[in-house]
């Protein structure tokens, strides 16, 4: 049974290259009737990877099998994220580019787009950034799940008179009741990224008030498209824990120049294009590794009294999260920066701009850092252009947490180019 197995897995390229990435071991039955522990079985599925692959018997085994296949790139050392093999940066970083690409695309075409495959771009990036896997996220595989959903509704469950009305409550009942997508009732899930992303959402049928108005707002682009609705149609999230609706028209909809923050489009007609904006905040929020000052459209305050601090509670803490004054560190800097960088290049407030520089901060990109904040000190100086000319650019408010937000910004402006040059000088000279 060994010997077949050895052999179907020489003659299996494919085969051997799911088993490398997903990191699968044999388990053969005359290896179990000789009594072989799990070490020795592990050994021997091993050994035959290696000639499989082509590594030198005895010698270090290599799972680049991807990275060998492409020209001019050479081998990589042995990584692994989660117990999987990982690809080298250029690669994943290549799928995480053309995610971000497709997401900006469809946000600047001016017209409709599919929320839900610009739902599923973010999905992708973050995806590629966090396993760094060798294989993309199956986008297309989810659109057409939606496409199955709306081809059903379109055939079976339209109602017979047809009126925007009927039509958008059939939709909803198709939805929720039907295929059975259900609201997530515990508040870990509620505020969690698993029932935001929209290809869980697809897949496990849960999620967030967020995470379902995408999917509804993915069947209704589908359904226009058909022909099925040929009219405009918004959609009210009252809020995390609650469960999205379809509304007629778009007259009342919020203004894209007036969204600042998820909260304030809770219960407010919104269109796609806000949709995916209350999507990015709600990710950057449940990413956040400090606690989200309460009633705050940004969570700058307590991002900057930790990098001005000299302890290191609230300090970054590499592949863990943050340390908190008690219990594990949590949070996650590098998908909070990811979804603050696409709400600064979707144009949403400036404020981005301040939230963005302070993760900078902490990830130690100083220079990224510093341009950010003067690129949000200039943008905040022609937003209060009209102000009194002793008003300074920095006050943020008269409240006593603008005044403290304005402080820790001077502070770090000057701390920073005094970073940057520290950095520039432990850099290794070139000979």
């Amino acid at each position: 049974a060994f010997r077949r197995h050895e052999s179907t897995m020489r003659g299996c390229a494919s085969s051997m290259q799911a088993m490398a990435k997903a990191g699968t071991r044999c388990r053969t039955y005359e290896g179990a009737k000789r009594g072989m522990g799990k070490r020795e079985l592990w050994q021997r599925e091993r050994h035959v990877l290696d000639r499989a692959t082509g590594t030198r018997a005895g010698g270090k085994s290599s799972w680049s099998w991807a990275v060998r296949a492409k020209k001019g790139q050479g081998d990589v050392e042995e990584k692994t994220v989660f117990g999987k093999p990982s690809a080298p940066r250029e690669m994943y970083q290549q799928y995480a580019d053309v995610a971000r690409n497709a997401l900006l695309e469809s946000l600047q075409e001016g017209g409709k787009f599919d929320v839900l495959e610009a739902a599923l771009q973010i999905a992708a990036e973050d995806d590629a950034i966090k396993t760094q896997s060798v294989v993309q996220l199956p986008v297309q595989f989810y659109v057409r799940r939606r496409d199955r959903m709306a081809d059903e509704f379109a055939k079976f469950y339209v109602p017979t008179d047809r009126t925007p009305e009927t039509t958008l409550k059939a939709l909803e009942a198709y939805m929720f009741e039907t295929m059975k997508y259900k609201l997530a009732v515990n508040e870990l899930e509620v505020f969690s990224s698993y029932r935001t992303y929209t290809h869980h959402v697809l897949a496990q049928k849960c999620g967030n008030g967020v995470g379902l108005a995408v999917v509804l707002g993915g069947m209704v682009r589908k359904l226009q498209e058909q022909g099925v609705i040929d009219f405009d149609v918004s959609y009210v999230v009252p809020g995390h824990a609650e469960t999205p609706m379809l509304v007629l028209g778009a007259e009342n909809d919020l203004l894209e120049s007036e969204f600042t923050s998820v909260s304030s489009c809770f219960n407010r007609p919104v269109s796609d294009r806000v949709l995916v904006y209350m999507l990015l905040d709600s990710l950057k929020k449940f990413f956040w590794p400090w606690d989200w000052p309460s009633n705050c459209e940004s969570g700058f305050l307590p991002a900057a009294e930790a990098a001005v601090s000299n302890s290191r509670v609230g300090t970054a803490a590499a592949g863990t999260g943050i340390i908190q004054a008690s219990g594990r560190p949590f949070g996650d800097l590098e998908r909070a920066l990811l979804a603050t960088e696409r709400l600064v290049d979707c144009g949403v407030s400036s404020m981005q701009l301040k939230d963005k520089g302070v993760l900078l901060y902490h990830l130690k990109r100083y220079e990224e850092s510093y341009h950010a904040f003067q690129e949000y000190v200039g943008k905040h100086s022609l937003d209060r252009s009209m102000a009194p000319p002793e008003q300074s650019v920095f006050d943020f408010g008269v409240s006593e947490g603008g005044e403290r937000e304005a402080a820790l910004l001077r502070d770090m402006l000057a701390r920073l180019p005094l970073l940057i040059t520290e950095c520039h000088w432990s850099e290794p000279s070139d000979p």
